[in-house]
């Protein structure tokens, strides 16, 4: 699928590395180290990326991403990849990759004869939330504190 016009200048402010992940608008900032002398060091800030695998529930397997934490919280939020790609607006998504990766999807639904309106997303698979861990029995509780 080819990018076109009002796609590409969606992505033109972020910087390269961030066309090839979900980078969630985080750009490089700048700015100075000042200590006590006040002799200002320019200097520049990182996103804080991580390459993550992140499963997507209508392909029904795993990519491995470059995503910045802000970008997982968020993922995490919408319910999980495909939820976050399919309700972010093409111009707040960013990056390239992000946005071919949405077309993508919305093709896959097309042919699964599901649509992309958030009212009838019933029909996707159900919500599921990335960062929670299967709570402990309270048979096993009670014995780890004896």
């Amino acid at each position: 699928m080819f990018l076109t016009e009002p796609m590409l200048n969606a992505c033109k402010d972020t910087f390269k590395r961030a066309q090839r992940g979900l980078f969630n608008g985080k750009k490089i900032q700048f700015g100075n180290n000042k200590p006590e002398s006040n002799h200002k060091t320019r200097r520049r800030w990182l996103p804080n990326v991580q390459e993550k695998q992140l499963y997507s529930q209508l392909h029904d397997k795993m990519f491995k991403i470059k995503v910045t934490a802000s970008a997982l919280r968020t993922i995490d939020k919408k319910g999980g990849l495909d939820r976050y790609l399919l309700s972010t607006r093409d111009d707040k998504l960013y990056s390239e990759f992000g946005i071919a990766m949405k077309r993508d999807l919305e093709i896959l639904l097309q042919r699964k004869g599901w649509t992309k309106n958030p009212s009838t997303w019933k029909l996707l698979p159900p919500k599921v939330d990335g960062m929670a861990k299967k709570p402990k029995s309270k048979t096993t509780l009670a014995k780890s504190s004896i």
